[in-house]
């Protein structure tokens, strides 16, 4: 014998609030890989046009970059799961830091 829900609106809710989730996640992740990709842009331009300017760790950045393009580009063609796990890149890379 199967049970009605006891709130029947709840369901198309959850579905509703997972979807938003989700896509907000990848609003965010492209986001991410295009600020990237301008400071990225910003640091070679000012690499090769000061004479003298120090450059932050250009391997270290490009490993980051790399690693929100997988992000940005994978999440949303690699399943429902995979979109879920890539929101995780917000607190893990993004503010690991942060306490």
């Amino acid at each position: 014998m199967s049970r009605a829900p006891a709130r029947p609106h709840a369901e198309p809710a959850g579905r509703t609030l997972a979807e938003e989730r989700a896509s907000n996640t990848q609003q965010i992740n492209a986001f991410r890989f295009q600020a990237l990709s301008a400071f990225l842009a910003l640091l070679l331009l000012f690499r090769l046009s000061i004479q003298g300017y120090i450059v932050p760790s250009l391997a270290l950045f490009a490993t980051y970059w790399a690693a929100a393009g997988v992000v940005a580009w994978g999440g949303p063609r690699l399943g429902r799961r995979a979109a879920q796990l890539t929101g995780l890149s917000i607190p893990s890379s993004t503010c690991p830091c942060s306490s």
